[in-house]
């Protein structure tokens, strides 16, 4: 393996991502830092063997078989990865902000075509976007979650947007439950602020909208 400098871009990045530490074990966290500055690195995931054939494999050690293990045995929690993210988020907020602006919370469905069938929660979605004959693809369905925060620049506010996390659509639980359940892990984080949920009109539903009232968003 070769020596990494301190002041690096891929030590800073590492330091960033401390906030996650305490989710896994040293190992674990290790693979985790490898994925993350891996896929920042590629700009795209295409899937762990492209990360690893096209960045891992050129400067680090390890068996492309641990980064699967990882992701298919490692139990750590999705929910706290969400709240260590958020947590990451708030403090890009200025202090002199925080008491005045407001924070949106984005969420949606979001299809991803599958070649074949051989994969979990697979199943046949309808996406009204698709223009090759048919409204159908082979695929997953995940629910997404993303925060909008005001930052400064030059002088000025602006937004940035940032993903907090995707929960695959696996029928245990509603699309809407799956969204609100996942604002609901987040919002201790978020009562000392204003916040605004942006989702289109389908998600306007009781399962949804009654988690929101319980944490005072409506």
């Amino acid at each position: 393996m070769i020596s990494i400098d301190e002041k690096s871009i891929i030590k800073t990045i590492e330091n960033y991502l401390s906030e996650y530490r305490s989710i896994f074990y040293k190992l674990s966290f290790h693979i985790f830092v490898l994925l993350i500055t891996a896929i920042l690195s590629t700009q795209e995931v295409r899937s762990i063997r492209f990360l690893y054939d096209n960045f891992i494999n050129r400067y680090w050690d390890k068996a492309l078989n641990s980064f699967y293990y990882f992701l298919s045995y490692t139990k750590f929690s999705v929910e706290s990865l969400m709240f260590a993210t958020v947590k990451v988020a708030l403090t890009l907020i200025p202090e002199e902000l925080k008491s005045s602006v407001t924070i949106f919370l984005i969420t949606g469905d979001t299809l991803q075509a599958k070649f074949g069938d051989k994969f979990d929660c697979y199943g046949k979605l309808f996406d009204r976007t698709k223009h090759d004959g048919t409204s159908f693809l082979n695929g997953h369905c995940f629910v997404s979650l993303a925060i909008s925060i005001p930052i400064l620049v030059y002088g000025k506010i602006k937004y940035i947007t940032l993903p907090v996390g995707y929960k695959i659509y696996d029928k245990s639980e509603t699309k809407l439950e799956i969204a609100g359940n996942m604002i609901q892990n987040i919002m201790p984080l978020l009562k000392d602020y204003q916040v605004i949920v942006l989702c289109d009109s389908w998600y306007t539903k009781k399962p949804f909208l009654n988690i929101l009232q319980q944490n005072k968003f409506v």
